[in-house]
């Protein structure tokens, strides 16, 4: 939430994201296809891979790693070839 809320404060909303893209909301995003294809209800908003401090000082970070949604992996194929989708 709070990830969305300043980002649509900042005039940079996430993509697809309903609730907080006022100027682009529904209307907008059928408007540009680009979006087609992707699961409506969700915004385009997904954390790859993250490191969060272990909860016992002496061991070494957790490490999450999380492969993207097939929607989300065939947007950024689409848009972005050259990116890849392996969150190593």
């Amino acid at each position: 939430h709070q990830i969305r809320a300043h980002a649509a404060f900042l005039a940079a909303p996430v993509a697809a994201d309903d609730a907080y893209d006022e100027a682009g909301g529904p209307a907008f995003r059928a408007s540009l296809g680009v979006l087609a294809g992707v699961r409506r209800g969700r915004p385009l908003l997904h954390a790859w891979s993250m490191s969060v401090p272990h909860p016992a000082p002496a061991a070494p970070p957790l490490q999450v790693r999380a492969p993207l949604p097939p929607d989300m992996a065939a947007l950024v194929e689409r848009l972005w070839p050259e990116l890849g989708l392996d969150p190593a």
